[in-house]
C-alpha cells in the first residue's frame, strides 16, 4: 500500500471514530460545563443576531465581540452540536496527518491517543476554543509542511506535503483569521509555536554562519516567513478589537494553576534528551516566559493559558514513547511522574461535569420553570436577579433567555472586578449586602448543589442571613430553587424608576435633574437621550441631566464613535 494512502486512511478513520465518541458524549453524557454559555450566546444570535451588548448578563457586557464571532453562527446554521463533532473530527484529522509526517513510526499510537482523548473535552464545554483549536491544528500542520524545522528527523519522519506552496500559505493566513473568529485564546497557542518557531529557525541559521552581531541580525532577519508574518497580523487585529471593545475585566490567575504548569514544564525538560529535541525546549521556554507573564500582569488571559493541560496527556505519551528506549533509569523515573501527572492536569478539565449529581436534573428547562414563572410574576422592572451559580452554570441560560436580567453569567473573565468578592477566602454578611444593593438585586435564586467554587460560601451566607433575617427573607419554593427577597433594593436607575430594559437599552423616568447612578457596566457605546454618562470608579454608569425626563441609553456602534474610543477611550459620552 502506497504509504500517503495509508496515512490518509489512519487519518480519516482517526477522525470518524473521535467523531462517533463526541457525538455519543453530548447525547448520552453530562452537559459540558461550559455550554449553558454557548446555549445561552446561540440563543441570543439566534434571536437578535449579532447584538453586540447584552443587559441581561454581567450588568451590560459585550457580547460575541472579543470571544467568539464564528462559533455561533455556525452553530446557527449547521447545529451546536454538528459544530463541536466537525471541530473533534477536524482536530483529530490533523494531528494524525501531523504525526504520520513527523514520527510514522507513532501513527498507530497518537492516533489511538488523539481519537480517544480528544472527545473527551466536549464535557469542558468550551465549544468556541475547540473550533478554534482544531483549526489551530491544521495551521500548525499547514507551517510544518515547508520542513525547515527538520523536527521529524529524530524518528525518520519527514515534513513533505504535496500541496502547492501558494495554496498552502493562502490556507494558513484563512485557517488564522478563522481561528481567531472562533476563539482568540486558540490564536495564542499557535502564536507560542510560531514564535518558537522563528528563534528555532534563526537558531538553526546562527549554527551555520557562527555567532557574531551580523549573523545573529542575520538569522532572525532570514527566520521571518509568511506564517510569521501572517500570525502577527492576526494577534495585532485582536489587539486592536480589545482597543475597540474595552473593558475592565480581567481573568485571575491563581499560584495553583501556575504551580501546575512550571511542575509541567519541568518534568518535559527533565525527561527530553539533551539532542534532538531542541524546538520543544525552546517551545517549552516561550510558554513559560507567557504564563510568567499572565501571572503578574492581570489581563482577560488569566490562567486560561494553563488550557495546554488538554494536550498534556498526548504529548507526554507521545514524547516517553520516543524516548524510552534510549532513556536511563533516572529519566524513566521522571517519565513515569510526567504522565502520571499529565493524566491528572488533564483530568482537571474534563471531569467537574462528572462529578454532579445534579446535572442531568438541572440541564432541563423544566428544573427552571418554577423559577422562571415565580420571577416574571414578582420581578420589578428596575431589578436584577441573583443567581447562586450551580456547578453546571445552567440556570445562566435558563434565566436568561427568559428576560430575567442576572448579575452574573458564566464567563469568568467577566467576574472580575465586579464580583470578585465571591472569590474571596473570606465573605462577610456586610460586604455581600452591598454588593446586592450596588448591583440593584431584588431576589436572590438559589438552587440545590453543588456549586461553583466562586459560590459555595456565598449558598451558605444566604442561607444563614435568611435564617436570622438579616435583609434576606425566603419568600417562595419554585420547585428546586428557593427565592429569596433583599430588603431595601436600589433600584438600576437609583431615585428613577426604570420604564422598560432590553437587550440593549434601558428607558427610564427621571424626576429631577441630578446624577443618577445607573448599575449597568460604562461603555463608550452607550449613548443618553439625553444628558451625559461617566464611567464610575467601580465601572459602573453615573448618568447626569439637567431636568426631569423620561430619558433612554441605547447601544449604538458608528465608525465615528469606534475611531473616538480607538485613539482616546473615552470616560464620558454625552447626548447628540
Amino acid at each position: 500500500m502506497d504509504l500517503t494512502a495509508k496515512h490518509w486512511r489512519v487519518a480519516l478513520a482517526s477522525a470518524t471514530i473521535s467523531m462517533l465518541l463526541a457525538t455519543l458524549i453530548l447525547t448520552f453524557g453530562p452537559a459540558g460545563v461550559d455550554r449553558p454559555a454557548h446555549q445561552y450566546q446561540l440563543w441570543l444570535f439566534g434571536h437578535f443576531g449579532f447584538t453586540l451588548w447584552d443587559n441581561f448578563w454581567y450588568a451590560g457586557r459585550y457580547s460575541f465581540v472579543g470571544y467568539s464571532i464564528l462559533f455561533y453562527p455556525l452553530s446557527q446554521l449547521i447545529g451546536m452540536g454538528t459544530t463541536v463533532v466537525m471541530s473533534v473530527g477536524l482536530g483529530v484529522w490533523a494531528v494524525s496527518m501531523m504525526v504520520s509526517r513527523l514520527i510514522p513510526t507513532r501513527l498507530l499510537l497518537a492516533s489511538l491517543l488523539a481519537t480517544l482523548l480528544w472527545p473527551t473535552e466536549v464535557l469542558s464545554g468550551a465549544y468556541p476554543y475547540m473550533l478554534s483549536q482544531a483549526l489551530g491544528a491544521v495551521v500548525v500542520l499547514l507551517v510544518l509542511a515547508d520542513g525547515r524545522l527538520g523536527i521529524g528527523d529524530y524518528a525518520g519522519g519527514t515534513c513533505s506535503h504535496s500541496i502547492g506552496d501558494r495554496t498552502r500559505k493562502t490556507f494558513i493566513v484563512v485557517l488564522l483569521l478563522l481561528q481567531l473568529g472562533a476563539s482568540p485564546l486558540g490564536v495564542l497557542f499557535v502564536e507560542l509555536f510560531l514564535i518558537a518557531r522563528f528563534i528555532r529557525l534563526a537558531d538553526l541559521d546562527l549554527g551555520r554562519a557562527g555567532v557574531s552581531i551580523r549573523g545573529i541580525i542575520s538569522s532572525f532577519y532570514k527566520a521571518i516567513d509568511l506564517p510569521l508574518v501572517a500570525g502577527s497580523a492576526v494577534a495585532l487585529v485582536g489587539l486592536v478589537s480589545s482597543k475597540l471593545f474595552p473593558t475592565m475585566a480581567y481573568y485571575p490567575f491563581w499560584w495553583t494553576d501556575l504551580a501546575e504548569i512550571v511542575a509541567f514544564v519541568l518534568l518535559v525538560t527533565l525527561v527530553l534528551p539533551r539532542r534532538g529535541f531542541r524546538f520543544f525546549r525552546i517551545a517549552l521556554g516561550v510558554y513559560l516566559l507567557v504564563c510568567l507573564v499572565a501571572f503578574f500582569v492581570p489581563t482577560e488571559l488569566g490562567s486560561n493559558v494553563a488550557r495546554l493541560s488538554d494536550a498534556s496527556l498526548f504529548g507526554s505519551i507521545l514524547i516517553v514513547s520516543l524516548i524510552w528506549a534510549r532513556a536511563g533509569v533516572l529519566r524513566r523515573i521522571f517519565s513515569a511522574f510526567l504522565i502520571l501527572f499529565s493524566a491528572y492536569w488533564w483530568s482537571t478539565l474534563v471531569t467537574s461535569a462528572l462529578t454532579d449529581p445534579q446535572v442531568a436534573a438541572r440541564s432541563t428547562s423544566a428544573y427552571w420553570s418554577g423559577a422562571v414563572s415565580w420571577l416574571e410574576g414578582h420581578l420589578g422592572t428596575s431589578y436584577r436577579v441573583e443567581l447562586v451559580d450551580p456547578s453546571d452554570h445552567s440556570g445562566d441560560y435558563y434565566l436568561a433567555k427568559s428576560g430575567i436580567p442576572l448579575v452574573r453569567g458564566w464567563f469568568r473573565q467577566a467576574d472580575f472586578p465586579t464580583d470578585a468578592l465571591l472569590y474571596r477566602s473570606s465573605l462577610t454578611a456586610t460586604a455581600y449586602l452591598a454588593w446586592l444593593h450596588d448591583l440593584s438585586v431584588q431576589f436572590v435564586a438559589l438552587p440545590l448543589g453543588p456549586y461553583d467554587f466562586s459560590s459555595q460560601k456565598e449558598a451558605q451566607l444566604v442561607r444563614r442571613l435568611s435564617v436570622t433575617k438579616d435583609c434576606l427573607t425566603q419568600v417562595a419554593n419554585a420547585g428546586e430553587v428557593t427565592i429569596y427577597s433583599v430588603c431595601n433594593p436600589v433600584a438600576i436607575v437609583s431615585g428613577g424608576n426604570a420604564v422598560a430594559m432590553g437587550r440593549t437599552s434601558i428607558t427610564a423616568r427621571l424626576p429631577a435633574g441630578g446624577t443618577y447612578r445607573l448599575s449597568i457596566h460604562f461603555s463608550p457605546y452607550l449613548i443618553p437621550s439625553t444628558g451625559c454618562l461617566y464611567r464610575s470608579s467601580n465601572g459602573l454608569t453615573l448618568w447626569n441631566v439637567t431636568s426631569h425626563a423620561v430619558a433612554s441609553v441605547r447601544f449604538h456602534l458608528s465608525l465615528t464613535r469606534m475611531l473616538t474610543v480607538f485613539f482616546s477611550d473615552p470616560s464620558s459620552v454625552c447626548a447628540g
